[in-house]
């Protein structure tokens, strides 16, 4: 039987498709086959939320992109999503925002009439199960996807000439993630595809668990982010095409990518990392789940939407600064008509004490 390798790495080569799409159009023919390949729509969405997609990235307002890592064993053909980060590309402020979630996580699984760990519902359903469960959780709505399967891992890593990151702690692979008692050390170390692989696998070895190595992955895919927006040579794009060529599905198309390189380019200078915490939940039947609180749920729900809905907050913001500024202008005009007033009653009274004396 086939070793089950537990990678947790899918968001990696998704955010890189992007940053293809924005950098290589210069490489038109090699960029759109490769597009063209991996373009899979969502047979479920209605028209109405592909027009409000097209107008989003028309108008330059923000858009939301889940990426999820696939990973398939033998008991598993479609497999499960061991990595799922929803991402926000924002090009008002020129900032990426990355959500992970737990894949741990215990919610309901929309279409399935369940609830279950939030990574099953990919198994169960396949993408569009995984969007509406991840849209259901968060309550937001999601623009587009990028499922990765994670066999050209290495390849893409070794594409972009390996990875540069802080490592925290020092630490030895006992468990040969890559090779066996191999010295992970301490601080800036540079690693190349199956060292990177090894790197955000670990995870027995950290005292944070699966939150230390989905902050590996995203240190990571800062890294090959960084390092793929700044290539210019055509046989660097061509190995990374190569390498993500048949591990990649996305509703992206060519036309959307052209779209994003043209008015999105700018939100890969700042790129920004959170993570969704939950706490041990055991519900006796023996499988170890995440519980996110409402809290927590909430309080990333309003991160999220205050980074698409900036424009519209605003516009309201400005409205609301108009209005106070009018109530301001009938304040002072009020207060003034007041002090005419008093004047005027100040002046009447002083002619009648005069008359009064007189008298």
């Amino acid at each position: 039987m086939k070793k089950k390798l537990y990678w947790t790495l899918g968001i990696f080569l998704g955010v890189a498709i992007v940053i293809i799409g924005i950098n290589a159009l210069s490489i038109y023919n090699a960029v759109k086959g490769t597009t063209d390949e991996i373009y899979v729509p969502l047979p479920d969405k209605d028209q109405e939320a592909i027009t409000t997609t097209n107008k989003k990235l028309e108008n330059k307002e923000p858009i939301t992109i889940l990426l999820m890592g696939i990973h398939k064993t033998d008991d598993d053909a479609r497999g499960r999503t061991d990595s799922i980060i929803l991402a926000t590309v924002n090009p008002e402020d020129e900032s990426v925002n990355m959500f992970s979630i737990p894949r741990d996580t215990r919610t309901e699984i929309v279409g399935n009439d369940s609830v279950d760990k939030i990574n099953a519902a990919y198994s169960f359903g396949g993408t569009q199960m995984a969007i509406d469960t991840v849209e259901q959780f968060l309550d937001i709505d999601i623009d587009f996807y990028i499922n990765l399967q994670m066999e050209g891992f290495a390849d893409f890593v070794d594409a972009v000439d390996g990875v540069d990151v802080d490592n925290d702690f020092e630490w030895f692979d006992t468990q040969g993630l890559y090779k066996k008692d191999y010295l992970y050390k301490e601080g800036e170390i540079h690693l190349d595809g199956d060292q990177a692989l090894g790197y955000v696998r670990m995870r027995k070895l950290d005292p944070r668990g699966d939150y230390g190595r989905a902050d590996r992955q995203r240190q990571v895919l800062t890294e090959i982010i960084n390092k793929t927006a700044s290539f210019s040579s055509f046989t660097r794009y061509q190995d990374i095409l190569d390498a993500v060529g048949s591990n990649v599905e996305t509703n992206l198309s060519f036309s959307d990518m052209q779209y994003i390189a043209k008015n999105y380019y700018s939100a890969g200078k700042n790129i920004e990392s959170h993570q969704i915490e939950g706490e041990d939940l055991d519900i006796g039947d023996g499988v170890s789940y995440q519980q996110v609180s409402e809290e927590e749920i909430q309080k990333y729900h309003n991160m999220i939407t205050n980074q698409i809905d900036d424009e519209t907050n605003y516009g309201s913001n400005q409205i609301d600064d108009e209005t106070d500024h009018e109530t301001d202008q009938l304040d002072d005009e009020w207060n003034y008509e007041t002090d005419l007033d008093n004047e005027t009653n100040y002046e009447s009274n002083q002619l009648d004490d005069e008359t009064n004396i007189y008298q």
